[in-house]
C-alpha cells in the first residue's frame, strides 16, 4: 500500500489546516464557541434526517465532571488530553426515532456531524482530536447512557499549544502531516473484483 503526506489535488484550506493535534494549551473555550461547535454538528446531513448523533461535554473548569469523562479513556489518551480545555463524548443514538427499528446509519451520521465539529474548530483557530481509546463499560456507566446509545469516539477539543508535555514520538507526529493511501488505493471506477 503506498502511503504519503504530501497534498495531490486542491482541496479548500479548511481540509488542509485539520490535524489531530495533543499539543494543547490551557486555555478556556468560551460558551458561545462551544454553542458553535454543537451548531455546525447540528446541520450535518443524516440518513432519514434521523440526526442520531448526541453529545456530552465537560470544561476543564468544571473538574469533578471533566475527571468524570477523563477517567473513561485509556492511559494512552490520558496522558496528553489533560491540557485541552473541552472534552466531549460522542454517543450515537442507535434507533430510529420515528419507529423505534435499528438506524443502521447511525454510526455514520455521527461521523458525519464530528467532521463538522472538527472543521468548525479548525475555522475558530482550534483543532479537535478523535479518540478511539476509551473504556465503554466506564463511558456508558459514568453517562448513565440509555441502552439503545453507544459512545463511539471521545473527542479532546482546544486551541494549539507547546508540546513539552508530549512523549518523544508524540511529538514527532505533532509536527508532521499523517501519511494518507494514495486514491488509486481506494477510489474505484469499476466493480471491486474486476
Amino acid at each position: 500500500m503506498e502511503q504519503n503526506n504530501t497534498i495531490a489535488h486542491n482541496i479548500d484550506k479548511l481540509i488542509t489546516d485539520r490535524k489531530s493535534i495533543r499539543a494543547f494549551i490551557e486555555r478556556a473555550i468560551e460558551p458561545a464557541l462551544i454553542a458553535e461547535l454543537f451548531e455546525a454538528a447540528r446541520w450535518s446531513f443524516s440518513s432519514s434526517n434521523e440526526q442520531p448523533w448526541r453529545y456530552v461535554y465537560a470544561t476543564a473548569a468544571q473538574v469533578e465532571w471533566y475527571q468524570t469523562l477523563l477517567n473513561c479513556l485509556m492511559d494512552m489518551n490520558k496522558d496528553w488530553v489533560q491540557k485541552a480545555p473541552l472534552l466531549i463524548a460522542c454517543i450515537a443514538k442507535k434507533t430510529m426515532a420515528k419507529d423505534g427499528n435499528l438506524n443502521p446509519k447511525a454510526l455514520h451520521d455521527l461521523g458525519a456531524a464530528n467532521m463538522l465539529l472538527a472543521l468548525q474548530a479548525t475555522s475558530l483557530g482550534m483543532q479537535a482530536h478523535p479518540m478511539g481509546g476509551y473504556h465503554n463499560d466506564k463511558a456508558r456507566e459514568a453517562l448513565q447512557l440509555p441502552e439503545d446509545c453507544e459512545v463511539v469516539a471521545f473527542m479532546a477539543v482546544g486551541y494549539p499549544g507547546n508540546d513539552d508535555h508530549l512523549k518523544d514520538y508524540q511529538k514527532e507526529q505533532e509536527h508532521t502531516r499523517s501519511k494518507r493511501m494514495d486514491q488509486t488505493e481506494f477510489v474505484f471506477n469499476k466493480p471491486f473484483g474486476s
